[in-house]
């Protein structure tokens, strides 16, 4: 995941300094593969992460916070947008703000479990 999400703030920083549609443009492109990453290997991490009884309640509130975070997302870029007087601040910021996470998956990130062992088996 910390791939994927090293990925992912590289191509966000790139929109942030993009002044042209076609460096957007390849930018863009390239978040959707960082963030095909969280989609995939997230709900794995969840699941063995989560006590039994609580997984499907993780999971929900997971796939909402996707929702919401789009949303949201227009909000604040908006918002900064019209703050800070350009377009490009909302992806310089967020890019810079999740600096942090990309250390913190490269050093705490484990590999999910529940796929590469069947009960039964080692």
């Amino acid at each position: 995941m910390a791939i994927g999400l090293t990925i992912w703030v590289i191509a966000v920083l790139m929109c942030g300094i993009s002044r042209t549609f076609w460096l957007l443009l390849v930018s863009r492109a390239i978040t959707g593969v960082g963030e095909a990453s969280f989609v995939s290997l997230a709900p794995p991490m969840i699941l063995d992460i989560a006590p039994t009884k609580d997984k499907a309640l993780w999971l929900s509130i997971f796939y909402c916070a996707l929702s919401l975070g789009y949303a949201i997302g227009v909000v604040f870029g908006s918002a900064v947008n019209l703050l800070l007087g350009g377009w490009y601040w909302p992806f310089i910021l967020e890019g810079g703000l999740m600096v942090p996470m990309v250390f913190l998956a490269l050093f705490h990130e484990k590999d999910p479990q529940f796929y590469a062992k069947k009960k039964g088996r080692d």
